[in-house]
């Protein structure tokens, strides 16, 4: 039940961010983290968001920005913004792999 649960979540949160309900690459950090709650961990449907992961450690969500400075978080929200403009459409597609494999389980 859990693992089906999980697949849900997964579904969802590809769902929210295709349709730009939660940020790709906060998105991505958590699909990353998903996978191994599905025991799926490596699956290479999951390689993009993992390298987003990677790939986007310096940019600051939620809570935590309370903790940066202003002129930082203006870098670094330029940044990501620059970051998704080459990576947006990858993402996406990504989400549309996800759905296709896990609503088909």
């Amino acid at each position: 039940m859990r693992s089906e649960q999980k697949r849900q979540e997964i579904l969802d949160l590809a769902n929210s961010m295709i349709n730009g309900k939660i940020n790709l690459v906060l998105g991505s950090r958590l699909m990353n983290n998903l996978r191994f709650e599905v025991d799926d961990e490596e699956n290479s449907i999951f390689n993009v968001f993992i390298g987003v992961d990677s790939d986007t450690e310096r940019f600051i969500f939620g809570d935590t920005r309370a903790h940066y400075s202003s002129e930082y978080l203006q870098l670094t929200d330029r940044e990501l913004a620059e970051y998704l403009k080459d990576m947006s459409s990858y993402i996406i597609d990504a989400c549309k792999r996800v759905i296709d494999f896990y609503s088909n389980k």
